[in-house]
């Protein structure tokens, strides 16, 4: 769970979709069930305080610098101030990624399923192989032991 705030908030908004909390300057809600941790991050030099669980500090840093590239090429290189534009082209950019990374793994799944086919049909074909000379094996036994029941 993260949540963002301005550089003195210390209370938390409502939850938006994505599960981010946007940190408002209200006094805290009574009956906030789990003590968040802060840290800051800057995106084109802005500064901003992310709320997150205990223990989960690092991946809000790193997933704020993956945020802060897709906002620097959103931004092309120029220098410009963070507003919704420049946010909304580094939100593109990531669903664009995102949407890559579904497709390849529907594709990896759609492959892994084939494989899968093609395994369990090896391994029917080695169960019949197996049965044909388990039943040619035991016809030869059976041959033997007439011809020994004969002598």
């Amino acid at each position: 769970m993260i949540a963002a705030a301005g550089p003195a908030s210390r209370s938390t908004g409502p939850w938006t979709p994505s599960g981010v909390r946007l940190m408002t300057a209200e006094p805290n809600r009574i009956g906030d069930e789990k003590a968040m941790a802060e840290v800051e991050v800057r995106i084109l030099g802005r500064a901003f305080t992310l709320a997150c669980g205990e223990g989960q500090e690092e991946s809000v840093r790193t997933l704020a610098r993956k945020v802060e590239e897709r906002v620097q090429q959103a931004a092309s290189g120029r220098s410009v101030a963070v507003d919704a534009r420049v946010m909304l082209m580094a939100a593109i950019l990531l669903a664009e990624q995102a949407n890559e990374a579904e497709q390849g793994l529907y594709r990896a799944r759609v492959e892994v399923e084939k494989i899968r086919r093609t395994a369990d049909r090896s391994a029917a074909d080695v169960d019949a192989t197996l049965a044909r000379a388990l039943d040619d094996f035991a016809a030869r036994i059976e041959t033997i032991a007439t011809r020994l029941e004969k002598l």
